[in-house]
């Protein structure tokens, strides 16, 4: 039995002018869309440790996370793993 696709959807708190203000339907519609062997999970990074927080990057398949410094939690994923990074289009990164 192969292990089932992990799809971490990073989630930011709510007060974060770098959260998704649509996050949860983001979440619905990947879970409404994607096959059922593909597990949608929800990452939040605040109170993990470093080791948790690697060990749930390194599983996973796919990562779709708004603009920002979880994503230095890309150095433990695998090679293989998709990133979708979503940012703000009104917003100017200098």
């Amino acid at each position: 039995v192969s292990p089932r696709l992990v799809v971490l959807v990073v989630a930011r708190p709510a007060k974060s002018w770098r959260s998704l203000s649509n996050h949860v339907e983001v979440v619905q519609a990947l879970k409404k869309v994607l096959p059922p062997q593909i597990l949608v999970e929800e990452f939040l990074g605040a109170g993990k440790s470093v080791r948790d927080m690697a060990c749930e990057f390194a599983r996973a398949s796919v990562i779709v996370s708004p603009h920002g410094a979880d994503l230095s939690n890309l150095a433990f994923v695998r090679p293989s793993t998709t990133v979708v990074e979503l940012v703000p289009e009104q917003r100017t990164f200098r």
